[in-house]
């Protein structure tokens, strides 16, 4: 960045030059300080406002059989979420069942409400949000081990795109060469009070490499929508910044993270 622009500046500068300033520049681009301030800005209009805004971040971090940490990005923001992710939140607005359809593209695209899972097909978004009570096996973290939902990590580098249902390359389940061995995805909660206005909700997975040395460069969030699908919705795709390699007996860490602020002095 060529100019002197920084994160007061961007915390407190009229919209108008905000707007100016951030034209044709990639958000991953700009320095993590003016990344943090754009946030910062965003999560105080959403206060003001009473207009929720979901924060996505994302970490990884990886150790050695010791312990010693190898390697630690910080939670940071994720950079692609994905049509999935939208038409998902859309759903609430929009009460028209989304079409079903076993093509592999068919009413995939802008002006559908529709989901795409990582076979490439459609399947009825209305039972997204349909579920027994008693039933853990849905969402971000259920079935264990399983591929099908939870924090997925990969080979691929082909750059993040809206359109994104699978990723370029999963790494497999298992104590073998090229896989990972997987623990289950688990969530924590940070519900909001009057003096704490943030609501964050976390979910990671841990993975033991047990083969030869092994490169993770992509990472997404599978979210499984029903008892009885056997295969997830890609809500969240990124390429990792800084590629991390995994020798015989190292352990990571993948977690994503999703921070909502609520309007000051409304208690949980």
């Amino acid at each position: 960045m060529s100019d002197t622009k920084n994160s007061e500046w961007v915390r407190s500068c009229p919209i108008e030059e905000l707007e100016t300033y951030l034209e044709g520049k990639e958000r991953r681009d700009l320095p993590m300080p003016i990344q943090q301030a754009l946030y910062d800005r965003l999560q105080a209009a959403a206060g003001e406002t009473k207009t929720p805004y979901v924060i996505p971040l994302f970490r990884v971090r990886t150790w050695n059989e010791t312990g010693q940490v190898k390697h630690d990005s910080g939670l940071k923001p994720s950079y692609s979420s994905t049509r999935n992710w939208w038409n998902h939140m859309v759903m609430f607005l929009d009460q028209r069942p989304p079409r079903n359809s076993g093509a592999a593209s068919t009413y995939w695209g802008d002006g559908y409400v529709n989901f795409r899972y990582q076979d490439g097909k459609m399947r009825r978004g209305s039972a997204v949000y349909t579920k027994d009570d008693a039933e853990v096996n849905f969402g971000f973290s259920g079935r264990g081990i399983s591929q099908s939902c939870g924090v997925i990590p990969g080979f691929g580098t082909t750059a993040e795109a809206f359109s994104n249902y699978v990723l370029a390359s999963m790494i497999g389940h298992g104590a073998c060469n090229n896989a990972l061995f997987y623990y289950t995805t688990i969530m924590t909660n940070t519900y909001y009070s009057a003096t704490n206005p943030w609501r964050v909700m976390t979910y990671k997975r841990f993975f033991r490499n047990d083969g030869t040395a092994i490169t993770i460069r992509e990472a997404g969030a599978l979210y499984r929508p029903q008892y009885g699908v056997v295969t997830g919705l890609l809500m969240f795709r990124d390429i990792l910044t800084t590629p991390v390699s995994l020798v015989n007996g190292d352990w990571m860490e993948l977690q994503y993270a999703f921070k909502l602020n609520y309007p000051a002095g409304v208690g949980a």
